[in-house]
């Protein structure tokens, strides 16, 4: 979705893209979650962890899909479910520092 809005003094916003402001976020997230965990590392789940490039893909496909909120929702949880959010702990049991 893009949109702007003009000000009471008539200045542009500028456009805005929520899909893409949203990628940029979920990224600081993400980097601030992985700077916790490897700060504190008897708090952290190794065996979960991705990096940003795995995970970019899925999460900018999930935030241009178009529909309804429940449709959204939706889209989230199958990902959850199957599109590898999570690492089986069986294939990643040697990971002891994220990168």
């Amino acid at each position: 979705m893009e949109w702007r809005f003009y000000y009471e003094d008539g200045t542009d916003s500028g456009w805005h893209k929520n899909p893409q402001t949203y990628l940029e976020f979920a990224e600081k997230i993400h980097r601030y979650f992985t700077s916790i965990a490897n700060n504190n590392p008897d708090l952290a789940d190794f065996t979960q962890y991705q990096d940003w490039q795995q995970l970019a893909p899925k999460v900018s496909s999930i935030l241009n899909k178009q529909g309804k909120k429940q449709q959204r929702i939706k889209a989230w949880q199958e990902a959850a479910k199957v599109d590898g959010f999570f690492i089986s702990p069986r294939n990643h049991s040697s990971i002891s520092r994220l990168e």
